[in-house]
């Protein structure tokens, strides 16, 4: 299978709640010191605490000169969502290195946004923090970056793009291993033969 290409297009992915901690502001930053080809896509919906930040991501693509390589797709039900993230080559899941809610520090296996990557053939962008790293990047799904630091997140993502085919590897290793076993029939097996109908 040849590396994914969308009319000449890198597409960086990113689906979710769109506030600073998931997608900062150093992502729009980064992509000022990459290729004009990679595009970061963006699908999800702004939260009550944090209205008005997607202006805040226009205004600094705009500052930073990269406002037509942004593109905000909206809301979409899940079918449609894992229609265009399978137009991506490389899935943004970002965790802050310090919060003060305690769901933060447990949320590598919690959250569905690197699954659903992986289930889609996407290599993984994740946080430079220990349990994402082994989760993610040890088995060589993805690459870790500083999320707080835009050098840090241009330099994993021109490592995907100069890397095309290990990329495209990383993410159908992922997704073979969502079909075989991170998925809830394989996970709930165990527990239907002792459940009592």
């Amino acid at each position: 299978m040849a590396p994914k290409v969308t009319n000449g297009k890198f597409i960086v992915f990113y689906h979710g709640s769109i506030v600073p901690s998931r997608l900062p502001l150093t992502v729009v930053e980064a992509l000022r010191h990459l290729p004009g080809t990679v595009i970061l896509r963006i699908a999800g919906y702004e939260t009550a605490g944090h209205r008005g930040y997607v202006d805040m991501i226009r205004s600094e693509a705009v500052r930073a000169g990269v406002e037509s390589r942004i593109e905000f797709l909206g809301a979409f039900s899940r079918y449609n969502l894992l229609a265009q993230c399978r137009q991506g080559n490389v899935g943004l899941s970002f965790m802050p290195f310090e919060s003060a809610d305690l769901n933060m520090s447990a949320m590598v296996g919690a959250s569905n946004k690197p699954f659903d990557y992986l289930a889609c053939g996407l290599a993984l962008l994740v946080s430079d923090l220990p349990d994402w790293e082994k989760m993610f990047v040890e088995p060589g799904y993805g690459l870790a970056c500083d999320p707080e630091d835009p050098a840090s997140i241009a330099a994993a993502l021109g490592w995907f793009i100069e890397h095309a085919e290990e990329t495209r590897r990383m993410g159908e290793c992922g997704r073979n291993r969502i079909l075989k076993e991170w998925n809830y029939e394989k996970q709930f097996e165990q527990l239907s033969g002792m459940m009592l109908y």
